[in-house]
């Protein structure tokens, strides 16, 4: 049985990528690292909403978006 998770607390990395400002690998580098709080469920990784929205990338830093 899959694990079920709060979908008010947690989201996938794509949307947490898309509240931080960064791409979705870097974000999914930071859960995998332990950097930012996050799990990954039957193959798809979930970051916490609240760390996501806090690691805001200041948007004059790194490569410009595609």
């Amino acid at each position: 049985m899959a694990k079920r998770i709060d979908p008010s607390q947690y989201v996938t990395v794509t949307t947490g990528a898309k509240l931080a400002g960064c791409t979705r690998a870097w974000m999914r580098r930071l859960v995998q690292r332990g950097h930012l709080p996050g799990l990954k469920i039957d193959g798809v990784w979930f970051v916490q909403r609240e760390a996501a929205e806090g690691c805001r990338i200041h948007p004059t830093k790194g490569r410009p978006q595609e």
